[in-house]
């Protein structure tokens, strides 16, 4: 659409690059996002006076279900564990915070108080700063790496943060191939801190607290993993009526001794 002025961006338009993206074979996610990544825009241009009103507001956005999270399984993580060597800390320190790769790379240690055992992220994908609790585990990782620079994952030089695409090609991708681990990225290490959360028996909203999410929507996706004590506990719905009669049964013994 670069040749036309925004006015000319119609929902017409908008719909027949929805049906154009889905004929190449395109993932019904990979649509929706290069769709909410225009609407971005559009309502960008809105606010600044650009665009008098936005021509998504008449556009069917695809529905697209999110796909079951893929987590690390105790001894998938064993095996890759064995095949990271020195770069595992940086691995586990994911696993154990539920930290996104971007926020990990730029982590630096002005924003790290051991003390506390808090980080402090100054810029998030929420669009503010957010705090993220440290375990004792991760507060003894950091702990243990020594600071030659600003940064916690450094270069090689020092001067510059871990680059996501030379940590991806020259150390993790070859330490999946070589543990056999398949559908595996660096979100899963998220996914895998969600995922065991949930097991251990952590609500929906204090998984989405630590996850730094605004709502528990998302965090539905890992329901499924809830222990099951917890299905115990929804038993108890179906047996109030009876706990009901019962405490009817025993006020009206006292009631009797009592006259």
């Amino acid at each position: 659409y670069g040749a036309l002025k925004l006015p000319q961006l119609t929902p017409a338009l908008l719909e027949r690059a929805r049906h154009a993206l889905e004929a190449t074979g395109r993932a019904p996610q990979t649509v929706l996002h290069y769709l909410k990544f225009l609407r971005h825009l559009c309502n960008r241009a809105v606010r600044d006076g650009r665009l008098p009103r936005s021509p998504f507001l008449q556009v069917r956005m695809p529905k697209a279900p999110l796909p079951p999270p893929r987590f690390l399984s105790l001894q998938e993580e064993r095996r890759l564990k064995r095949c990271l060597g020195r770069s595992w800390p940086w691995i586990r320190l994911s696993i154990v915070t539920g930290l996104r790769r971007g926020e990990l790379l730029t982590l630096r240690w002005e924003y790290v108080n051991l003390r506390q055992r808090v980080l402090t992220l100054p810029h998030t994908k929420a669009g503010h700063p957010q705090h993220v609790l440290l375990s004792e585990e991760a507060a003894a990782i950091l702990a243990a790496r020594r600071r030659t620079s600003p940064w916690v994952f450094p270069s090689r030089t020092g001067h510059t943060p871990l680059e996501g695409r030379n940590f991806h090609r020259r150390i993790w991708k070859p330490a999946l191939d070589k543990a056999k681990l398949t559908g595996v990225t660096l979100r899963t290490l998220r996914h895998t801190f969600a995922s065991r959360l949930t097991m251990a028996g952590a609500s929906d909203r204090t998984v989405a607290e630590l996850l730094r999410h605004s709502g528990t929507t998302l965090v539905q996706r890992y329901a499924h993993l809830a222990p099951s004590h917890l299905r115990g506990e929804v038993e108890k719905v179906s047996r109030f009526q009876e706990s009901a009669a019962d405490g009817r049964q025993i006020r009206r013994r006292r009631t009797r001794r009592a006259s």
